[in-house]
């Protein structure tokens, strides 16, 4: 329930033969999927209750001492990474929260549940170029067997390449962490922010028939998601349909538009249970689906996204869409002769 449950709880297995405490921790490990949960529920627990962070500060360093004697360098990693992740995110201490890694890491090596949690300070710093250069020296390691923390370490390390325009380490850490959540039936959501963002690097990439299949693979995963299962799930929806208007943007000669601010991180970023929806009126997906058809003809592209886009319409089509893909057709029928 909080860091001074978590304290007690140490305690207690502290009082233990060495054999019966490694039956209570392995079992944690078991029904968990790995340690993390285990190690950082006092704390979080803490943050989403708006208590004093330096209390928690105090018990994890109570926690670490006494785990430390235990002989588990499993648990050392975690309880290592759970106060680093209090300075950063409690404390707003960066440089300490670094600190703590590369002391934990001096002593347990180069391992990578360390090299994901330093890689995510310095993320949060503004430093996305040395993150993603150490994340990358992990990234088949990175996760362990928790296919979700490995999605998640894999989606922030592309989310810091794209940023610094490192976009082939954008691109090919997306695909992995897409990857690590396919064997997931949920988390439609999250797949869908992360094909999103796949979608903005490629198209910064140049690589128009890429990017629109891409977005046309978000816009499948959003139609099992409804818009206001969460804040998550409504920025998601959001973001994905921002981005075709980009799109389109990018490809006009004269546009009457300023261009749409989509920074990267944000169509995939998580949101907590109590955040609140903004209730958006976001017009039907079908929509923005004929919006990628008119892009992929503007773009003198051939990605299918016509054909999967007729696929989707359930009621009758905006005119002014398609008008301006008549149009365009028209447009493209000129210029090829």
């Amino acid at each position: 329930r909080n860091s001074e449950d978590l304290l007690a709880l140490v305690k207690a297995l502290d009082k233990l033969p060495p054999n019966d405490r490694n039956s209570f921790v392995d079992a944690a490990d078991i029904v968990f999927e790995g340690l993390t949960v285990f190690a950082n529920g006092g704390w979080s627990q803490d943050q989403l209750a708006d208590r004093e962070m330096i209390e928690a500060q105090r018990c994890y360093d109570e926690i670490d001492a006494i785990a430390c004697g235990w002989n588990r360098p499993d648990l050392m990693i975690e309880f290592a990474c759970a106060r680093s992740l209090i300075q950063d995110e409690g404390l707003n201490n960066d440089e300490e929260a670094i600190g703590i890694i590369d002391r934990a890491s001096s002593v347990l090596g180069h391992q990578p549940t360390l090299v994901r949690q330093k890689a995510r300070v310095l993320a949060n710093a503004g430093r996305d170029d040395e993150a993603v250069k150490l994340l990358i020296t992990v990234e088949d390691q990175v996760g362990g067997s928790s296919p979700l923390e490995r999605a998640f370490a894999l989606r922030d390390g592309g989310v810091s390449a794209a940023r610094v325009d490192r976009f082939s380490d954008a691109i090919r850490l997306f695909d992995k962490a897409l990857d690590a959540l396919s064997a997931k039936n949920e988390f439609d959501t999250l797949k869908a922010g992360i094909s999103t963002e796949r979608a903005l690097v490629l198209w910064k990439s140049d690589e128009h028939a890429a990017a629109l299949t891409t977005l046309g693979d978000a816009y499948d995963l959003l139609e099992t998601v409804p818009v206001l299962t969460n804040r998550q799930a409504e920025r998601a929806h959001q973001v994905a349909r921002a981005v075709s208007g980009l799109f389109m943007h990018d490809l006009q000669s004269f546009p009457r538009d300023p261009r749409p601010t989509i920074g990267f991180g944000l169509a995939s970023s998580l949101s907590t249970d109590d955040e609140d929806l903004l209730n958006l009126d976001l017009k039907p997906l079908p929509d923005y689906w004929r919006i990628l058809a008119l892009v992929e003809i503007e773009a003198g592209v051939d990605a299918s996204i016509a054909d999967r886009s007729v696929t989707k319409q359930t009621e009758g089509g905006v005119a002014t869409i398609e008008s301006l893909i008549c149009l365009a057709r028209y447009g493209r029928s000129l210029t090829s002769g």
